[in-house]
């Protein structure tokens, strides 16, 4: 069981509105340290905001992005977070996110499928990346940095994106990354109010999780910042074909935070038992940018938590006010001195999960899995309890 603690950032930007909008993705990015999330997605275009039309050709705009990426780059320390820019490249100007980890940028993804219907013209100012193709960018610093169709591994980690209009083509790009084994998909995403709109979003953020054989998180913008259309946030967390978290819609805040525990070797074991799944082995290396990095992996404290959710059936529990929904599979190989002492931890049947003391701690009788638990552990629910020190 690899436990990975990812979240997806909504945030409330305003086009070009540097200040503000760097401010909103250090807020979210505090918010999810403190939750102890290892992977962030934050929005598409989030640091020049997605709104700016005509002004995405200007020189000072993606000049004024990539200065803001760079002084953002020290806030990842011990965690993967992806950023959208606008990045010009060839003098072509492309849609991009950019992954850094640990303070590091490792490379740059850009968007396959551009918006081009209703009230989006993104082929107006932006080149659509062709599928299969890597580039280095050179940076103003004189860095090379990858870019293009591209994929990470991040401490034996596979980390992929679909932005936005790329999960709702038919070709998705999720589906070449599956072959790829990848275990993570971020989709970063500018995506507009529509009546019934929120259906379709699920649909493919839950039928790629499956099809694909992954955990996929979904960031959205937030609020009215391109003047003439409504976005309302509502990430999404899915794995295995389970939504395992929602985030709220429609608010003033600044930033939202949507954060769920998902099972690595799950997903993978999910593609392994499926007999069609057929690995692309003939030069997969080739789009693929890794990065030694040891963060991602859940301490041994959280992994405790993720036990007990996989044995009790509920949110995880935590002393911060949270949802932290993760896939309700069964154990194997799990003893009781691994499970920990569960004393000091109440799951309460709904709502956020807070910490209490020992003595509080009781087993509800209406929990259905509970008979469960006192079998497994037997003689009593007691020895459970009593495993390990606090």
């Amino acid at each position: 069981m690899k436990l990975l603690h990812v979240a997806a950032s909504v945030l409330n930007q305003t086009p070009l509105d540097w200040d503000r909008n760097a401010k909103n993705i250090r807020g979210a990015i505090d918010s999810a340290r403190q939750l102890g999330v290892s992977a962030l997605c934050l929005p598409e275009l989030c640091l020049t905001g997605y709104g700016c039309e005509d002004a995405f050709l200007g020189v000072n705009t993606h000049q004024r992005a990539w200065k803001m990426l760079t002084g953002l780059l020290p806030e990842t320390r011990g965690m993967a977070v992806s950023f959208g820019l606008p990045i010009l490249h060839q003098n072509g100007l492309f849609n991009c996110a950019a992954l850094a980890v640990d303070g590091h940028l490792i490379g740059l993804v850009a968007k396959r499928f551009l918006a081009g219907d209703g009230i989006h013209y993104e082929p107006r100012w932006f080149k659509a990346w062709p599928a299969g193709a890597r580039d280095e960018f050179t940076a103003p610093d004189g860095t090379s940095i990858p870019i293009g169709d591209i994929h990470f591994d991040v401490g034996n980690v596979r980390i992929g994106f679909e932005i936005c209009e790329d999960a709702w083509v038919a070709n998705r790009p999720g589906a070449a990354l599956a072959l790829h084994g990848i275990d993570l998909i971020f989709n970063p995403s500018a995506s507009h109010f529509a009546f019934g709109k929120l259906e379709v979003r699920k649909r493919f953020v839950l039928e790629g999780s499956r099809a694909f054989g992954v955990s996929y998180v979904y960031a959205n913008l937030m609020g009215n910042e391109a003047g003439r259309a409504i976005y309302d946030g509502g990430a999404l967390i899915a794995t295995g074909g389970r939504l395992v978290a929602t985030g709220p819609r429609f608010s003033f805040t600044d930033f939202k935070i949507t954060d769920a525990i998902v099972d690595i070797d799950a997903t993978r074991m999910s593609q392994a038992r499926t007999a069609s799944y057929k690995p692309d082995l003939a030069g997969t290396g080739a789009l693929r940018v890794s990065a030694p990095f040891a963060g991602l992996r859940l301490k041994r404290t959280e992994i405790l938590v993720g036990i007990q959710l996989r044995l009790l059936g509920k949110p995880a529990p935590c002393s911060r006010r949270r949802s932290l929904p993760v896939p309700r599979r069964s154990l194997c190989s799990i003893t009781c001195a691994r499970a920990g002492r569960m004393d000091s931890w109440y799951p309460s049947a709904v709502g956020p999960i807070q910490r209490q003391s020992p003595a509080s701690f009781l087993w509800p009788a209406n929990w259905p899995c509970m008979n469960w638990v006192k079998k497994a552990f037997a003689p009593s629910s007691r020895t459970l309890r009593t495993c390990l020190p606090n």
